[in-house]
């Protein structure tokens, strides 16, 4: 997982796959963010339109994203992990 902007300074995270053997070579990334701004608390803020996840954990069928948001605010958010069977 990566954090960077784009053009237009809007700050998203994307991820990437190094080679075990060779870490300088890149095996796959993301074509798109995973994660980005959406909320008003993450456009606005001390910097606006910034999301930096700095944390991820697997709970139980779900990651948790621990992130900043608009460099002002803390937040969490929670993804389901592909393959397992979904909450009820």
């Amino acid at each position: 997982m990566y954090n960077g902007a784009d053009n237009r300074n809007v700050f998203a995270t994307g991820w990437v796959l190094f080679d075990k053997a060779d870490p300088t070579k890149v095996l796959a990334r993301s074509d798109k963010p995973i994660f980005g701004v959406k909320e008003e608390w993450e456009k606005a803020g001390q910097v606006p339109n910034v999301v930096f996840v700095e944390g991820m954990i697997r709970q139980g069928n779900h990651w948790l994203f621990y992130y900043g948001g608009g460099d002002k605010y803390i937040g969490v958010a929670a993804a389901h992990v592909h393959g397992a069977p979904a909450l009820t």
